[in-house]
């Protein structure tokens, strides 16, 4: 019966649990698979845990962590698989790892600033924290954005049509940048140079 299968279930996953072979759970949001919509748990085992981390599983609510594809399909990016990695590496006790990751961060941002078309980015100071370069970024294409509606209305139909595809080709070729930076910012606000703890939601 279908009560009789939920139980043997149940009892399959406590052994499991119990076996100590699960060091990490990430529950995962909606529309991230092509044949399937709802949510699901990622088991992640490893039968040679740490000592620091034997009798404990890692849960990691990264429902609301992702990257919109479309209307239909979400997805982790490079740098979000990233930074769930070094989590992990922080539970575990391997600092070196997230550092790694931090450094990172700062070479990656330093090179794209300095490789960036537009003057303004190039002059942002990289030797500033993760949180001023990304608001610095953000403060940059909210006054592009803001210039480009006063001079809309000086406009013919034709003209703002090539400023409208100008502008969105400016953009597009900071996504990168911005994307790096906001992961910066998501990473270090909550566990800094390496100090893991136990963060809700």
């Amino acid at each position: 019966s279908a009560n009789n299968s939920k139980n043997r279930e149940k009892a399959i996953r406590q052994q499991i649990i119990e076996s100590d072979s699960v060091e990490v759970m990430i529950s995962v949001g909606r529309n991230f698979f092509y044949t399937k919509t709802l949510p699901c748990t990622l088991w992640f085992y490893n039968k040679k845990k740490n000592e620091c981390v034997k009798n404990k599983i890692l849960f990691i609510d990264s429902r609301e962590y992702y990257t919109q594809v479309d209307k239909t399909l979400n997805e982790w990016n490079e740098w979000q698989i990233r930074n769930l990695s070094a989590i992990v590496s922080l539970y575990r006790g391997e600092i070196d790892e997230y550092k790694k990751l931090l450094q990172l961060y700062s070479k990656t941002l330093s090179q794209l600033i300095k490789d960036s078309d537009n003057e303004e980015i190039q002059k942002i100071d990289t030797n500033t924290s993760f949180d001023y370069i990304h608001q610095s970024i953000m403060e940059i294409i909210e006054r592009k954005k803001e210039a480009f509606k006063n001079k809309l209305s000086t406009l013919s139909k034709k003209e703002r049509k090539d400023q409208e595809a100008i502008l969105d080709n400016e953009l597009s070729t900071l996504s990168e940048l911005i994307t790096v930076s906001k992961e910066s910012v998501w990473l270090y606000e909550k566990f800094g140079e390496g100090e893991y703890k136990d963060i809700k939601g």
